[in-house]
């Protein structure tokens, strides 16, 4: 008989702790800034339990010889091999080259307008960056899958074949579905995997857990070893995927610029 992986099991607590944190925070404060920032505090202290010792998780700015960031909700950095450049409290400066992970928060996001800002804020940063790291975004309380799928098409349509090479890695709206990019390097394949956060879909849990695989794979695996508990979960991801296909249109966009 097959031992349950350990780490889904705290997954599962983690999720619930989560939920119980955001629940109990707006029950009683009202100012939406102080919400924000609470929420960000609660997601980073969850996301640095899957982290190794060689990371640290924090806020602030990244910098190169060409560019600053804006301010970013969550980076994860290697502290090991780069020096961080400023830190107060949880507020850091960090080289880009040091940054495995990046992480937009937001508390909610329900309009279209309002979802499509934050994922064009995303997207910006990760043509910035311009090299294999994680970039995420994470929602609290937001939109339904069809309002999502529906603004990153349009987002796409403003410049397919520009903005279709620069899609942030994850969108994780909690209690509803987290969007995972397909990165299996072939334009004509479905640019998405989604995972539905329902009964028949997958548990809270489960998606955390999914979330904590793309960012290993998506930068921390180049500072620290694979652990075995992601990676027998990552043999599992795919029971529990469905793979989202282009639209039509840009579907045929693609395909008229692979057959030039």
């Amino acid at each position: 008989m097959n031992k349950p992986n350990p780490m889904l099991l705290l997954a599962e607590r983690y999720s619930d702790e989560l939920t119980a944190q955001f629940r109990t925070l707006n029950f009683f404060a009202e100012h939406a800034g102080e919400i924000g920032r609470a929420h960000e505090t609660y997601l980073r202290g969850m996301i640095g339990r899957f982290l190794p010792a060689k990371c640290s998780i924090g806020t602030g700015f990244i910098v190169s010889n060409k560019w600053s960031s804006t301010q970013q909700d969550i980076i994860i950095y290697n502290q090991q091999d780069f020096p961080v450049l400023l830190k107060v409290g949880d507020c850091v400066v960090v080289d880009t080259d040091a940054v495995a992970a990046v992480l937009e928060v937001k508390t909610r996001l329900k309009s279209k307008k309002d979802f499509l800002d934050a994922y064009k804020k995303s997207a910006d940063f990760y043509k910035q960056i311009r090299s294999s790291r994680f970039v995420g975004l994470f929602i609290w309380d937001g939109p339904s899958v069809n309002l999502a799928l529906s603004t990153i098409w349009d987002y796409v349509r403003e410049d397919p074949l520009q903005n279709l090479h620069y899609l942030p890695n994850a969108i994780y709206i909690r209690s509803k579905f987290l969007l995972i990019l397909n990165q299996d390097g072939r334009r004509e394949t479905p640019p998405f995997r989604i995972f539905k956060i329902s009964k028949k879909g997958i548990s809270e849990g489960q998606a955390l857990l999914t979330l904590m695989t793309e960012i290993w794979m998506g930068g921390v695996q180049g500072i620290a070893k694979w652990p075995w508990w992601l990676e027998d979960w990552w043999r599992k991801v795919p029971e529990f995927e469905e793979l989202v296909p282009w639209p039509s249109d840009l579907q045929q966009v693609i395909n008229d610029s692979l057959s030039q």
